[in-house]
């Protein structure tokens, strides 16, 4: 009976002492020097996070060109050409015979006339962009408008360059159909402004008689409004299909929907993406992946977006300091891609982060033991190691104990 109450003694003043040490240990203030087991950590990276959505495209002509006859101009003779053919500018489609010369003449003329005014017109319009552009000032906060505000104007002179190419070949074309009235009168042949490919002719003259499909392609797709509202114009896109994979960017981004707005269907957006590159190779119909990126950053300091803790409007992780204790250290995250989250600030590549969860806020400032992982020591790696190097961390041990 005694040496059963001694036992129960004992064994409480053993619980007593044990928890008087654990209190000392872990009470906030303590001045006890505590070590905490670390098992998963890992240092800091760079890579570059692409943010972005999935969308399906086909691959279809860039332009159809439609050739029209007039039949006050006078009296059809033939086609010149075939459906299938490929043509270039100057080829020509087909040939009339003109009732009054002289009056084909007149508006061949007034053709060339109202051409060149075209042209001065457009050329004026270019140079006024683009001197409004080289004026433009914008503040650092206002980065995203300048860069939503040159590319608008980018496209404007893309657009008008086109433009005075197309007004160019016209001119080309009328002009040498005066000059051939002039050698031979008698028919007119009527000339391709156009390279492409002939892929429909009306032989009972009804208008549009030829229909020129171009050999430059685009790839179509369609958005839904959530996605139409993160996309813009000039994003880049990664296309792939069978055998093929490349980069563009979106030249065309419809702002109304494709059958109009309904309140019994979801509606879609219409969009064009141009390829970097020449991809005759893809034929026309191709089904194809579009990968549209919204956002993208190069060289970014990322970690994996579980080691992040919020805590109200702030975020830390934990981080193995350069003297080996554990720092609870406050960071600004930015964008979140697959599972990893880019670090703005608060962290540098090359820092070791601690993967383990639950640790406690009071072991901040307390030693890091880490785990001997033998599988990362081989003769192979040791030997890769200069005798420098491996002194340093030799010294570094005895030195923190």
């Amino acid at each position: 009976m005694k040496r059963a109450w001694v036992l129960r003694i004992l064994v409480a003043c053993i619980g007593i002492f044990i928890a008087a040490n654990l209190y000392l240990a872990l009470k906030p203030g303590s001045k006890v020097d505590k070590t905490a087991y670390i098992d998963k950590w890992q240092a800091v990276s760079k890579e570059n996070l692409i943010d972005s959505f999935s969308k399906k495209g086909v691959v279809s002509p860039a332009e159809e060109y439609q050739v029209y006859y007039d039949e006050r101009q006078g009296v059809f003779n033939q086609f010149l050409v075939k459906e299938g053919d490929t043509i270039t500018p100057g080829t020509g489609l087909f040939e009339y015979q003109p009732e009054d010369l002289d009056a084909e003449k007149e508006r061949l003329n007034a053709e060339t006339e109202k051409l060149e005014n075209q042209l001065d017109d457009l050329e004026d319009h270019i140079d006024d962009l683009e001197t409004y552009k080289r004026t433009l000032i914008f503040a650092e906060e206002e980065k995203d408008s300048e860069t939503a505000v040159t590319s608008s104007l980018d496209r404007d002179i893309h657009e008008k360059e086109l433009q005075v190419s197309m007004l160019e070949r016209e001119l080309e074309m009328t002009e040498n159909q005066l000059d051939y009235l002039e050698d031979q009168p008698g028919s007119v042949t009527v000339q391709s402004n156009f390279s492409g490919t002939i892929s429909e002719i009306d032989r009972s003259l009804e208008n549009p008689i030829i229909t020129i499909t171009s050999d430059a392609s685009l790839i179509n797709g369609e958005l839904t409004l959530d996605e139409r509202m993160e996309t813009s114009m000039g994003l880049k896109v990664f296309v792939s299909a069978k055998g093929f994979k490349g980069e563009g960017s979106i030249i065309n981004l419809e702002s109304l929907p494709k059958s109009g707005a309904s309140l019994n269907k979801e509606s879609t957006y219409p969009f064009s993406v141009q390829l970097n590159e020449d991809a005759t190779e893809i034929l026309k119909g191709t089904p194809v992946h579009i990968e549209i990126v919204t956002d993208e950053i190069e060289g970014a300091v990322t970690v994996p977006s579980k080691v992040i803790k919020k805590d109200k409007d702030a975020s830390s992780l934990w981080v193995i300091s350069n003297t080996g204790k554990l720092e609870r250290r406050q960071i600004e995250s930015g964008l979140q891609v697959n599972g990893r989250t880019e670090i703005k600030d608060g962290l540098e590549k090359g820092e070791w982060i601690i993967m383990d969860n639950g640790i406690h806020k009071d072991f901040d400032g307390t030693e890091a033991a880490t785990s001997f992982k033998t599988k990362h020591l081989s003769k192979k790696h040791l030997s890769s190691l200069k005798n420098k190097t491996k002194w340093k961390y030799i010294l570094r041990g005895f030195v923190s104990r």
